[in-house]
C-alpha cells in the first residue's frame, strides 16, 4: 500500500519494540520515551518493526514528534473518557481493535490542536 503522505525518514537508535497491533508498534526510546508508530509511517527498511525488537527505528520525523518519542516525553495527562473506554481489558478479543481506535482518537486530537 503506498503511504498518501509524504515522511521525511530518520532513525531513531536505542529504540525497543514493547507491544504491536496489525496497524502500529508501541515503542519505547533509551530516554524513556514511548508511544506508538503506525506501522504506515515506519520505513520497510527499519530494522524495529516487530515487538521484541531493539535496535534502530527507522521512522517519519514529524510523527515521532508528535508523539512524544523525539526529544521530551509528554507529561503524562489523566486519561479522557474516550481513552478508558478504548483500554484494553483483560481477556478482550478486540484488544488491537481498541488500540487502533485510540492511535486515531489521540491524532484527530492532535490535529485539533494545531489548528487551533
Amino acid at each position: 500500500m503506498a503511504n498518501k503522505f509524504p515522511c521525511k525518514f530518520i532513525r531513531v537508535s536505542g529504540v525497543e519494540c514493547k507491544a504491536e497491533t496489525p496497524k502500529a508498534i508501541l515503542v519505547k526510546t533509551s530516554d524513556e520515551c514511548e508511544g506508538w508508530v503506525p506501522i504506515a509511517r515506519i520505513s520497510p527498511d527499519s530494522p524495529v518493526r516487530r515487538k521484541g525488537d531493539r535496535g534502530v527505528l527507522v521512522a517519519d520525523e514529524w510523527l515521532l514528534k508528535q508523539n512524544g518519542i523525539l526529544g521530551e516525553a509528554k507529561p503524562q495527562e489523566q486519561p479522557s473518557d474516550l481513552d478508558r473506554a478504548l483500554a484494553p481489558r483483560e481477556g478482550d478479543s478486540n484488544a488491537a481493535l481498541r488500540a487502533a481506535f485510540l492511535s486515531i482518537a489521540q491524532a484527530f486530537d492532535r490535529a485539533a490542536s494545531l489548528l487551533e
